[in-house]
């Protein structure tokens, strides 16, 4: 009797113990982003990115007031001792390599192709930091339906073929973007023109194709390159008279994160006031 009452007083001491704060660092803007919305206080480095990417601002402001701003150096993460770090799908083999050394575990953040995916990786993730799913899930599934509900309905009355194109002048066909538009109900121009990857985009086969709306993903990247508006080129707009072009802002699709709705519901609005006539 003696045993099984010590037992149970040592079992109420362990629950009643809070939990060893972790100490992670991120060295990928997406994981910035999205440690930013679940464990702000563990966060005790993040990527230079977030002090000069447009998008961030509002995770930014969550995150501690003495967090450190690294490059994705191995060294500078190894000297700051964190639990573990938190990089991109392609991060550098060095971490993989040096990490374990220190006794600091890796976390991969995965990479989503489709939209499950995406909420898929914030439940994960949501659990394994948390123990529970984000407070931002619910509310993102009912929008998106609503969303999805929106475009099929233009897409049954008439076709909705899309050019996406993404900073740089790139065209990313299969991947999110595509299955992004599958889920609407409408169609990849890339995909169907220059079939799955990355392509440059081409201004001549460009101008020749029949789309009903042109798509710019903005970048704040701080690189001239990126900062060009390549769907504003004279020859799209002298060829696709009357193509609305939706400007979508930094931060807005950079990242699996819930901003993805932003963009959608701006591009379908556009779609509707034009077969609106207005």
């Amino acid at each position: 009797m003696l045993r099984v009452f010590g037992i149970l007083i040592c079992l109420l001491m362990l629950l009643g113990t809070p939990a060893e704060a972790r100490r992670l660092a991120s060295v990928n803007w997406c994981a910035d982003r999205l440690l930013a919305r679940l464990v702000p206080d563990e966060l005790i480095s993040v990527t230079w990115l977030m002090t000069q990417m447009p998008g961030s601002e509002s995770d930014r402001a969550r995150l501690r007031k003495d967090v450190v701003f690294n490059h994705g150096d191995v060294e500078e993460v190894i000297r700051l001792q964190p639990d573990a770090v938190v990089s991109g799908p392609w991060g550098s083999p060095a971490l993989s390599r040096w990490l374990p050394r220190f006794g600091i575990q890796l976390w991969p953040l995965a990479e989503p192709r489709t939209p499950d995916d995406m909420v898929t990786l914030w439940r994960d993730w949501g659990q394994r930091l948390n123990g529970q799913e984000p407070d931002w899930v619910a509310p993102f599934q009912a929008r998106r339906q609503a969303v999805v509900a929106r475009a099929r309905q233009l897409a049954a009355d008439r076709p909705v073929r899309v050019l996406w194109v993404t900073p740089g002048g790139w065209l990313e066909a299969g991947g999110l973007v595509s299955a992004w538009l599958a889920e609407l109900g409408w169609e990849d121009a890339a995909l169907q023109v220059y079939g799955p990857g990355w392509h440059h985009l081409d201004l001549e086969a460009a101008a020749g194709l029949d789309v009903d709306v042109r798509v710019s993903a903005l970048s704040g990247w701080p690189h001239p390159s990126l900062g060009s508006a390549w769907l504003e080129h004279p020859v799209l707009s002298r060829f696709q008279t009357g193509v609305p072009h939706v400007r979508i802002p930094p931060g807005k699709t950079g990242c699996a994160l819930p901003e993805w709705l932003d963009a959608l519901e701006q591009i379908v609005a556009t779609v509707e006031q034009q077969r609106a006539g207005t």
